[in-house]
């Protein structure tokens, strides 16, 4: 990552030639960079790019959202219904507020998903929700529910790493959906194995310096002074429209930003670029999940009749059946059949509704010995009882890692500080481990529910 947080990546003055290392391009995205779309994206490109749009940008270069991180939302599943006319007419009806009510995410994912689909005016959808209660899930969910309707995500995560990167949630998308690894020893390497690939004939229509350019968003190497801020944005921002085209010659395309609260600021400026010229249409929509009270539109200061873009689904927290659901789903541990009814209620009251503390409470009692399994069977060690029932979150979490074996606890900590980008041959260099050592510790520490996604 670039050590300038505070600028956009500086523009290569010219291409490298040393040797590299080929990433890996599991995902096959449609071959879309022939003749007539180079043509296309470049005729658009020249009749976007005028100098009141710079003037614009220049105005808001200095736009960024801070906020607090919120933990991960845990997993949800979702039974895939049939789109019938009568069930979408239920759906779409919502209260006078303009904010969706909803208790069963399942209900969320598919009400989102009918938004995206058949609204002719909503093209902004911000799903809202306390902690826990399955907001990533329901992005997620969303994603893979229009993924055989011919629908492409461009998906990313923001972390307080992401929002401290220049276009971090761009860079962390395109490397999602291209399947590159979150790092690489050289970034002259991966451009000149990028154009060794069958990427080069996908975005073909990017030739040059615009490429180059394009690939230093992946893995930042270049610099470049703060003169040149506005400069390097707008010629970024040509690029990512041309992308973003692109994208749209073959398919739908719906960008999902996961806490969107800890979006960076350069991504936040494209964000904005392009709802004030118009990219966000039927085929082109915007998704955002975050923990914040604000309200969606709040976060553009946007003319009053770009309000009918947005549209709000506030989630519930879980109830004690669906907490009870998701630690099953999970764990595949039916607490009723294994605590007593008080227990379970005791439980359900700390968890209020955070399908995550749920999850981590019945870990717990794994951890301190009160529940143990013996003969394929769970039982009760009423010995180990744990004292600490009134605890904060927080303080869970740590009663758990100190549980932990000294291997493992260096593992995780080196695991939590890579987060989304995590690597296994980063992972057994940070912490001098043989490779198999470290798969079976992490193998330890997710079927103990240290993993959150």
């Amino acid at each position: 990552l670039s050590d300038n947080t505070d600028s956009v990546q500086g523009v290569p003055e010219k291409e490298t030639q040393d040797d590299l290392i080929q990433p890996d391009t599991s995902l096959q995205l449609n071959e879309v960079g022939s003749g007539n779309v180079e043509q296309n994206i470049e005729q658009d490109d020249l009749a976007d790019n005028n100098q009141e749009e710079k003037s614009e940008i220049e105005q808001e270069d200095e736009n960024d959202i801070n906020s607090e991180s919120e933990t991960e939302d845990s997993d949800n599943q979702i039974e895939q219904t049939q789109d019938k006319s009568s069930e979408l007419d239920e759906l779409l009806q919502k209260e006078d507020s303009g904010i969706y009510r909803i208790e069963v995410q399942k209900d969320a994912v598919l009400k989102i998903s009918n938004i995206i689909k058949n609204s002719l005016q909503k093209h902004i959808i911000a799903v809202k929700g306390p902690e826990g209660s399955g907001k990533s899930a329901v992005l997620k969910e969303v994603s893979e529910y229009l993924a055989d309707q011919g629908y492409l995500s461009l998906y990313g995560s923001c972390t307080p790493l992401v929002q401290i990167t220049s276009f971090g949630f761009f860079q962390d998308a395109f490397l999602r959906i291209m399947g590159f690894p979150p790092y690489s020893t050289s970034t002259e390497t991966f451009i000149k194995d990028f154009k060794k690939s069958h990427f080069s004939k996908v975005f073909s229509f990017l030739k040059g310096h615009d490429l180059t350019t394009f690939l230093n968003i992946f893995y930042p190497s270049q610099k470049d002074v703060f003169d040149n801020i506005v400069q390097n944005k707008m010629k970024l921002f040509s690029i990512f429209e041309k992308v973003i085209k692109s994208f749209l010659l073959n398919n739908n395309l719906i960008i999902l930003i996961d806490n969107f609260e800890l979006l960076d600021g350069a991504s936040y400026d494209f964000i904005v670029h392009m709802i004030k010229n118009g990219f966000f249409n039927n085929r082109l929509k915007l998704l955002v999940a975050y923990q914040d009270e604000k309200d969606i539109k709040n976060y553009f200061e946007l003319s009053p009749e770009k309000d009918k873009m947005f549209e709000t689904v506030e989630l519930e927290k879980f109830n004690r059946q669906e907490l009870l659901d998701a630690v099953e789903r999970n764990t595949y541990i039916n607490l009723a059949n294994v605590l007593d009814e008080q227990e379970i209620n005791e439980i359900v009251e700390r968890a209020d509704g955070n399908a995550v503390r749920m999850e981590q409470e019945t870990a717990y009692l794994f951890d301190c010995g009160y529940l143990q399994i013996q003969d394929n069977e769970i039982i009760i060690n009423p010995q180990n009882k744990p004292i600490d029932n009134c605890i904060a979150f927080e303080d869970l979490i740590k009663l758990r890692i100190n549980s932990l074996p000294p291997s493992a606890k260096n593992v995780l900590f080196m695991a939590a500080i890579m987060g989304y980008r995590f690597a296994n041959s980063i992972l057994c260099l940070s912490v001098t481990m043989a490779d198999d050592n470290a798969a079976e510790v992490l193998d330890f520490l997710i079927k103990n529910l240290f993993q959150f996604e």
